[in-house]
């Protein structure tokens, strides 16, 4: 009797016991199926939008040279050529430039992609806005009020170049007509372009030396990006490989 008293009493720990290793069972088991969903929905998803990231009108092979605009109250004095000059993979047109007004000089470099393609993008670990020869030393977020009223974002990156000269870069980028203001919003507007039948995309890049001090550059670059923004965005956007891209992409998406 005692026996048997024992092991009713005992009866309802174990079947406690029996009743969780169950329930963890079914949740690891709907947790893989729900992770193996996910997983096949990203893997069709990726295929799909590299397919439509890369259809499109075939733009012709190198990159084509663009002619600096004339930006109000400054002067474009000398084609930008050393190795502070942004680098950009697989841009289809591109320029760069010195402007300057009076003591102030900025370099200006814009590129153009037509089509966004991997590795030729926007947003590539090989693209290189600060140059060959300079080290990152400082990130910080921007904004400016263009001459439109509209506001333009940013990423300001504080470098050093060989030979420890300090200067400010400015990155911008747009992407199927919208400013991106960070490497994430270039990569989300990319997907919502290509969804919408747009992949072309392009990158500012503007530069001032610092001297003794960076926020001199700083109102030096403020300037001339209120100024000179948007007209070497449109000069770029409105390259006509780029247009020829966007009149294919539309035809096709009807």
């Amino acid at each position: 009797m005692v026996d048997a008293t024992a092991g009713k009493l005992g009866s309802p720990p174990a079947n406690r016991r029996v009743a969780f290793v169950r329930w963890v069972r079914k949740t690891h088991g709907w947790f893989g199926l729900w992770g193996a969903l996910l997983g096949l929905m990203m893997g069709v998803s990726g295929i799909w939008l590299n397919h439509r990231v890369s259809i499109g009108g075939d733009v012709p092979p190198g990159a084509v040279a663009l002619v600096s605009p004339e930006i109000p109250g400054w002067q474009r004095v000398e084609p930008w050529e050393d190795s502070r000059a942004p680098q950009y993979a697989g841009a289809k047109a591109h320029v760069a430039s010195w402007y300057a007004d009076g003591a102030a000089r900025v370099g200006a470099y814009v590129a153009q992609y037509p089509t966004q393609r991997q590795k030729e993008e926007v947003v590539f670990v090989g693209n290189r806005p600060e140059g060959q020869s300079a080290g990152v030393v400082g990130r910080r977020k921007m904004e400016l009020t263009a001459a439109s009223g509209i506001t333009l974002p940013f990423e300001e990156l504080e470098v050093t170049d060989y030979r420890a000269e300090r200067r400010l870069v400015w990155v911008g980028l747009r992407v199927a007509g919208e400013p991106a203001g960070s490497v994430l919003a270039a990569k989300a507007l990319q997907v919502v372009g290509a969804i919408r039948g747009r992949r072309d995309a392009q990158a500012l890049v503007l530069t001032a030396a610092c001297g003794e001090d960076c926020g001199n550059a700083r109102a030096v670059l403020s300037r001339y990006a209120a100024a000179a923004a948007e007209p070497l965005y449109e000069l770029a956007e409105n390259q006509p490989a780029a247009r020829f891209v966007r009149a294919d992409a539309k035809d096709g998406a009807q």
